[in-house]
């Protein structure tokens, strides 16, 4: 007989060892009619906890600057207290950071907050509660889209000539650490030279804050010498 797969548990305890939350999964998957609920187990000690209560969030943080911008008191960092996931929240998401960011990325994180306190509005210490990180993950069309296809033409200043580029993804959608195949068809008419080619991939981003912006960075880029 085959050995049963075992499984996978995500374990978080307090400094102390009074308190432990247990999730059998991290990634939760909004449905766009409905999100997973958030389910686990919190273990904590009875005689720990005396005349506290133990409390669980789920929590929502959204930062917009960088750690290094966090100066005088000013942090770029918001978090939003809830009790469930609303089908219109964000989903997680990081803000891929240039080569000249450090720090943690810009983006979206949810969290399962548990403490013990006598009351929610208690200050909350780090000796006695559990943070762990959760996501909020889209869901994927089983349906395969169209196939990604570009064609742009370029034409010469004085020449009746031009320069054609085809690329295309063999399908629209991809998934996290999956290989990405790009088809480049270069047609040229022009007695101009191709010496390089050079392909990227981009992250964008709207980011509606104290005004409309569009974030734009590389990801991913490689160049190909004729």
């Amino acid at each position: 007989m085959g050995e049963k797969a075992g499984t996978r548990v995500f374990k978080k305890s307090s400094p102390n060892c009074k308190l432990t939350v247990y999730l059998g999964k991290r990634d939760f998957v909004d449905h766009l009619d409905r999100v997973d609920p958030v389910d686990g187990v919190v273990l904590v000690d009875p005689e720990y906890l005396e005349d506290q209560k133990v409390f669980v969030m789920l929590m929502c943080a959204f930062r917009y600057g960088c750690e290094d911008l966090d100066v005088l008191g000013l942090s770029f960092r918001k978090d939003l207290f809830l009790l469930h996931y609303p089908t219109e929240s964000a989903m997680f998401g990081k803000l891929q950071p240039g080569p000249e960011n450090t720090g943690k990325a810009c983006g979206v994180d949810f969290e399962i907050q548990a403490f013990c306190a006598k009351n929610v509005d208690e200050k909350i210490h780090k000796r006695n509660s559990v943070r762990l990180v959760i996501h909020k993950v889209q869901y994927a069309p089983e349906k395969p889209g169209p196939q990604p296809m570009a064609e742009p033409t370029r034409h010469f200043l004085m020449l009746d000539q031009s320069l054609h580029l085809e690329a295309s993804l063999d399908k629209e959608l991809y998934y996290h650490s999956e290989p990405i195949s790009i088809n480049v068809h270069v047609t040229n008419n022009s007695s101009k030279s191709v010496k390089k080619v050079k392909v990227s991939v981009q992250q964008y981003a709207d980011i509606c804050f104290f005004s409309t912006a569009q974030y734009m960075c590389p990801v991913a880029q490689i160049e190909l010498d004729n």
